[in-house]
């Protein structure tokens, strides 16, 4: 499929849902070649011709237009949406992750999870604690971290992420599994690992008992964190 016609299909109808064949094609080429590629975008399921004879986005090219910039038509990047599982035993020993896992392999840290589609934030918390550690604790949402990453200049990763705390844990423990090793530590055993960077500080944010939303931004050369800059904290009183 010729993804210039596409990008430019999808881009006009994002913008102009019921549009006809003749001001989509807008002489650009000729006509029986446009028709065969627009065909190709309904068999595929991105397009629709209703009953009127317009075309519409069908739903998954919907889905699909929320990455695609309505200006220039280019695909776009957004942030990784996650979570910070952060878990404390009974003694105030906090779960240390050993990552064996790119990107960032050989840091320590507090356990990760990628929000599943159409998932509940608790609810992927509790569905990840328990596949990744085999435990189950008690779980409240007590922060926001939006973060940018760059590797020398430019950008490489960009997370946001809701910070979990996880207290009561019941279950044995499952130190292994294919993305790393998980331990109980105590803190200061925590905070003399490789850790990423900004983990200290969410630790002591947790311990604010507030809620916390903050921006930073983290520098890396040659895969290796350099440095950390906290832009922006502020603190809700939880109700």
């Amino acid at each position: 499929m010729n993804e210039t016609i596409k990008t430019k299909v999808l881009q006009k109808l994002m913008h102009n849902p019921g549009t006809n064949f003749n001001s989509l094609w807008n002489k650009e080429g000729e006509s029986n070649k446009f028709a065969y590629h627009l065909k190709q975008l309904e068999s595929i399921g991105l397009i629709e011709k209703k009953g009127d004879g317009m075309y519409y986005l069908s739903q998954e090219g919907k889905e699909l237009a929320l990455f695609i910039d309505g200006a220039t038509g280019k695909n776009v990047k957004r942030p990784l949406v996650s979570l910070l599982l952060v878990v404390f035993d009974n003694d105030g020993n906090i779960l240390l992750h050993e990552r064996l896992k790119e990107p960032f392999y050989g840091y320590y840290g507090y356990p990760g999870a990628k929000v599943d589609f159409g998932e509940t934030i608790l609810g992927c918390a509790k569905r990840e604690l328990f596949e990744e550690t085999n435990l189950e604790a008690d779980l409240e949402e007590v922060g926001l971290l939006n973060y940018v990453t760059y590797e020398g200049d430019s950008v490489a990763f960009h997370h946001t992420q809701f910070v979990i705390k996880c207290t009561n844990p019941k279950g044995m423990l499952k130190e292994k599994d294919r993305e790393g090793n998980y331990s109980f530590v105590s803190e200061d055993e925590f905070l003399d690992k490789k850790l990423f960077p900004d983990d200290p500080y969410i630790l002591d944010w947790v311990k604010e008992n507030k809620y916390f939303r903050v921006e930073m931004d983290r520098f890396q050369d040659n895969g290796e964190f350099k440095e950390i800059t906290v832009k922006d904290v502020k603190y809700y009183e939880k109700r």
